[in-house]
């Protein structure tokens, strides 16, 4: 059975999306959640990166994890703290295979308007058209939290890119699948 994450970095609600794949190609979506937090300052950095090693900690070298990748068109105040969460989210992963002696084989980092293109055709799409998009994939789970869309939608990306797609793609939605090419393996 493989396992497939998806990993959206945020610090109020970083969204985790936990599916299995059975050999016969039965996929569950085991966990569905959002790490959401209040804290400031390293209490919040710490919180989001035990949540996310929470997940990680499950997964086997051959599993595939994918992590939204920083956003280097955004600005702010919090632009700074997010970037730091994103690195201390991707190191922790690297002590993690460090300690147990082995590296994930598929382990990806995708940009975010790469992540909405691939779930909606447009990569500057409003996280409601995300959600919209996720529930038509997967009408069983009425997903309304955008984080977890976006982790779903992540996770979505990795199992197809390494050939144990999760979702089905029809002729006309071919175009969606562009964003494959902008996946960075770490």
């Amino acid at each position: 059975m493989k396992k497939i994450l998806g990993i959206d970095p945020s610090l109020t609600g970083t969204g985790l999306a936990l599916a299995t794949k059975s050999e016969k190609g039965v996929v569950k979506w085991e966990h569905l959640s959002v790490a959401k937090n209040k804290l400031r300052g390293h209490e919040r950095l710490d919180f989001i990166t035990d949540a996310v090693m929470c997940f990680v900690s499950v997964m086997k070298p051959h599993d595939i994890i994918v992590m939204e990748g920083p956003s280097f068109n955004s600005g702010g105040a919090k632009s700074h703290e997010l970037s730091g969460s994103w690195w201390l989210i991707r190191h922790a992963i690297y002590e993690w295979e460090q300690m147990r002696h082995e590296r994930f084989e598929n382990l990806f980092v995708v940009p975010p308007r790469s992540r909405a293109k691939y779930a909606t055709g447009k990569g500057n799409a409003k996280k409601p058209e995300v959600i919209e998009a996720v529930n038509q994939w997967y009408p069983g789970y009425n997903v309304v939290d955008d984080n977890i869309a976006d982790a779903m939608v992540l996770a979505t990306m990795g199992a197809r890119f390494c050939g144990s797609h999760i979702d089905e793609v029809l002729p006309e939605d071919f175009d969606r699948l562009t964003p494959l090419a902008t996946m960075k393996r770490q």
